[in-house]
């Protein structure tokens, strides 16, 4: 036994009034305070100085505003709960909430007296200093709880260090592989990333049984932040969606050095997860702009495996509960667009931190009803579209738990009649901690917020009116996302030709008389468009399965489609089994199942509704569901092969997970060829066309900028803004007008337009209707027809 498990084992067995025991020689007493000191003090210099040195910088920016408060609050909050993840997981919700409404607050008393600069370096300091300061002085005489043993002291087996070490090598490998991509290499290594990630987790699986569960929870925190990393470090610039508004809202708010949302009257620019928090990390970190969102943000948000996996060992067993993460970490939405989706990542943090509150067996029901109150404010205040969907779903809750307990009796009466099983949901259960009074406080703050201080409501009461006002088109598709064929009860959805000819139509009728338009005639003559399919072409090895007589591209269509309605027909089955089954494997209060329900019964309305499915798409909302539905699918899984007998059962679900990991995941679609590309693993693809930016088309875009008169009154029209935050400053502080569509029928005789890369490559374009992205062949020889060519590099055109 070393010397610092013999002192660890000394203290552990000293009783109360016993002498502590001697420290080793190399670990004297004052060299923890002094290291932290002298931490805090170089923070503070390189943040006050301006200091920009990569690595270190960034790290001493970190541990000041973030991770030293997390430790603090980990340390000093009785979060009832022994896991270290878990605490670190309420601690750094913590932290966000902290800073956001600190940061408000300076930026709310700071400008009207003249400071301008509210959120720069000397505030960022002055409430990172406070907040450690206040958390160092609070409960200085007490820790609430402190690690059973020291980390000097452990001591990894093989089989620990060898999953541990692969999951750090896969979050390396991701990175330089989607280096390697941005700089026109092939994608060996983000494959060979990919892979050694899903080696990794099988090597959990394989010895479950033989990990301690810290390894465990830190093994499946590195294999998700591997597969966020593969997207989110793709591109120099920002990549991606949402990200570019987001990153948008986050420059403009530093770069004036404060936040007013009547700067920029929008949603986006009302979330303060990509306002004023990461205005703030920037400012103590000083790393390049879009790597807050690239690394910082996907670091925070890749808690969201390990934290799924502690919620759902509280229902659940350890391999049930792996089954779950590993179907949330393989959903596309998780790994291709979460990385673009950086206030919804916050606002996941909040929702899964409610529902470990929830859930918690030892915190007080008072103590869970005002965190989880806190946690809502936090929500809210992050992200617009989760918080209405979390509020629905808590409303539903209160509605269910209230009437099964007014009509309980009845229920259990009816269910003797038809002589069903005895549900879980009968009996004596613990009073309820959602009620009517978080619900109050959810719905005033989400008023407050969104419809009276920001006044960003529109968005939602649009998309209601809209909602309602289109019930009667319930089951057309054409009022629908296709994101919905991927529900249960759709088993049929519009072609993309289809789309691209009801589109053709609505924006014909969009330009009326087409004065100011190219006549109809003549683009009918010669611009006639057509959708295209860009799945990538078979692999060697795929080809040698279609000579087999197996067609890859056929096969990884009805897979693919076939996998989505698997999953929530697991769902349903899970759900049906917990209720009726008396099964030890898995045990979940009245509560956390309706609550549970309640989810499911948003995603069937997100369905069912037309229009919502548009704004907020069916796989972004089944995404937030299975924060809370990830080990009841795992369960279902079990439960369906349950017929084999308990070991068989969870054998063949686990294999069922890996199975749709491998797929879903992206890598036996890279092997094989045949079907969709992700971004994470090749230069080409949907994604890469729309969402990728290139150097090309930055010096277009500020080309642009140099050459087009302020008040110039004709407008720019581009198919793809690639680097959104160039075009949008242009459009607010030039008065240029700006179109993101150059669809043949929509060019208009006196605008410049702004071809992207794909379509000066590969002659695509891609339209978005209806929460569809359709890809069509550009007619460039039209354009060349009617417009003057007057800017070309190669990879980005602009035309007159």
């Amino acid at each position: 036994m070393t010397d610092a498990q013999v002192a660890t084992q000394a203290t552990d067995e000293a009783g109360p009034g016993e002498p502590a025991p001697a420290r080793p020689w190399w670990r004297p007493p004052w060299l923890g305070p002094a290291a932290l000191g002298a931490a805090l003090v170089a923070a503070n210099v390189c943040i006050a100085a301006d200091v920009r040195y990569p690595v270190i910088v960034p790290a001493l920016g970190a541990f000041l505003l973030v991770g030293l408060p997390a430790v603090l609050l980990m340390m000093k909050v009785d979060w009832h709960a022994d896991s270290v993840v878990e605490r670190l997981g309420y601690s750094l919700v913590t932290v966000v909430l902290i800073l956001m409404f600190a940061g408000l607050l300076v930026n709310t008393l700071l400008p009207p007296v003249g400071i301008s600069d509210a959120l720069g370096p000397v505030t960022v300091i002055v409430i990172g200093d406070a907040l450690v300061a206040l958390l160092l002085w609070w409960r200085r005489d007490r820790i609430a709880w402190r690690p059973a043993r020291p980390l000097w002291s452990v001591r990894l087996t093989i089989q620990e260090k060898t999953v541990t070490r692969l999951g750090i090598a896969a979050v390396a490998i991701a990175v330089i592989g989607a280096n390697r991509l941005n700089n026109g290499a092939g994608d060996g290594v983000a494959v060979a990333g990919l892979a050694l990630t899903f080696v990794t987790l099988l090597l959990v699986f394989i010895w479950r049984d033989r990990l301690d569960p810290g390894v465990i929870t830190f093994t499946l925190f590195v294999l998700a932040m591997a597969v966020l990393f593969m997207t989110s470090m793709r591109g120099w610039y920002t990549t991606g969606h949402d990200i570019q508004r987001e990153y948008r809202v986050f420059e403009l708010t530093r770069t004036n050095g404060n936040w007013q949302i009547s700067r920029f009257k929008d949603a986006y620019n009302a979330c303060l997860s990509i306002t004023i928090l990461p205005t703030m990390l920037w400012e103590a970190t000083k790393i390049h702009d879009p790597y807050v969102y690239k690394v910082l943000y996907q670091s925070m948000f890749a808690l969201a495996a390990p934290l799924v996996y502690r919620l759902s060992l509280r229902f659940t067993t350890p391999a049930i509960a792996l089954i779950g993460v590993t179907y949330l970490l393989c959903f596309p939405t998780f790994s291709n667009d979460m990385p673009f989706e950086n206030r919804q990542e916050i606002a996941f943090l909040f929702i899964l931190a409610m529902l470990l509150v929830l859930t918690s067996e030892g915190m007080p029901r008072r103590r869970k009803q005002l965190w989880i109150a806190a946690f809502s404010l936090g929500m809210i205040v992050s992200h617009y579209s989760s918080a209405l969907v979390f509020i629905a779903t808590v409303v539903a809750t209160v509605v269910l738990g209230f009437a099964l307990r007014r009509g309980g009796r009845w229920l259990a009466a009816a269910g003797r009649r038809l002589r069903l099983p005895r549900t879980r949901l009968g009996g004596a259960d613990v009073r309820p901690v959602l009620g009517w009074a978080n619900v109050t406080v959810l719905l005033l703050g989400a008023f407050v917020w969104i419809g009276l201080i920001t006044q960003t409501g529109s968005t939602f009461t649009g998309t209601v009116g809209s909602a309602l006002s289109s019930i009667g088109s319930t089951f057309s598709f054409s009022a629908k996302s296709s994101d919905v064929a991927y529900n249960l009860f759709s088993f049929s959805q519009p072609s993309n030709s289809q789309l691209m000819s009801e589109y053709r139509k609505q924006t014909v009728q969009e330009t009326g008389d087409r004065a100011g338009y190219y006549p109809l005639a003549a683009l009918n003559a010669r611009a006639r468009t057509s959708a295209v399919d860009i799945s990538a072409k078979p692999t060697a090895l795929g080809r040698g399965l279609d000579r087999a007589g197996v067609n890859v591209t056929d096969v990884q269509t009805i897979l693919h489609g076939a996998m989505a309605k698997l999953l929530q027909l697991l769902v349903l089955v899970g759900l049906l089994a917990i209720l009726f089954y008396k099964d030890p494997r898995f045990r979940i209060r009245r509560e956390p199942y309706l609550f549970a329900f309640a989810t499911l019964l948003a995603l069937g309305a997100e369905v069912v509704v037309p229009v919502v499915s548009e704004n907020y798409g069916i796989l972004r909302a089944f995404m937030q569901g299975l924060l809370i539905l990830s080990p009841i699918l795992a369960y279902g899984s079990v439960i369906v092969f349950s017929r084999l007998g308990s070991k068989w059962a969870t054998r063949l679900a686990i294999g069922l997970a890996l199975i749709l990991f491998v797929n879903l995941s992206g890598l036996v679609p890279q092997l094989l060829g045949g079907y969709d590309q992700d971004l994470s693993l090749n230069n080409s693809g949907l994604y890469y066309n729309i969402y990728y930016p290139h150097a090309e088309e930055i010096v277009a875009i500020n080309w642009l900028r140099r050459h087009i008169p302020p008040r110039i009154q004709t407008s720019v029209q581009s198919e793809v803004v690639t680097d959104q935050f160039e075009f949008q400053r242009l459009k607010i502080y030039s008065g240029i007008n700006l179109r993101n569509d150059i669809y043949p029928t929509l060019l208009r005789r006196n605008s410049y337009v702004y071809l992207s890369w794909s379509t000066v490559r590969n002659d695509l374009a891609t339209v978005a209707y209806k929460g569809n992205l359709v890809t069509y062949k550009y007619p460039l020889g039209y354009l060349l027809r009617v417009k003057d060519e007057l800017f070309a590099n190669g990879g980005a055109e602009v035309f007159r």
